[in-house]
């Protein structure tokens, strides 16, 4: 688990905040996936929110689960956010979405 939470506004940069007084650019991880060149996007489907989608669980959780689960991440955390809105994601709602895709997992075995 990481304490931080993922913040940034309409149209600019995301930056992951670790404490009030330290933060870092999240990376685009266009080595991953390019769904997006020109950068982050939420409150809707499109690529923008997949980019983020996919950067935020690739800092979060790790490559392989990035590229595994963000079109779901997407669909049911960043398109859900409002567009105009500033984001305001905590590690913690990341947690949560990652352990019950778990828990469907594990109950499906």
């Amino acid at each position: 688990m990481i304490r931080c939470a993922y913040c940034g506004e309409p149209g600019g940069e995301v930056r992951v905040h670790f404490s009030p007084a330290k933060s870092k650019p999240l990376p685009l991880r266009l080595d991953l996936v390019q769904h997006s060149p020109d950068g982050f996007a939420w409150g809707y489907e499109g690529s923008g929110p997949a980019q983020l989608a996919l950067a935020i669980l690739a800092f979060h959780a790790g490559d392989r689960i990035a590229l595994e689960y963000h079109q779901d991440f997407k669909r049911a955390v960043i398109a859900r956010w409002p567009q105009n809105e500033p984001l305001r994601l905590g590690g913690l709602v990341v947690d949560g979405w990652l352990a019950g895709v778990h828990r469907v997992e594990e109950a499906q075995r």
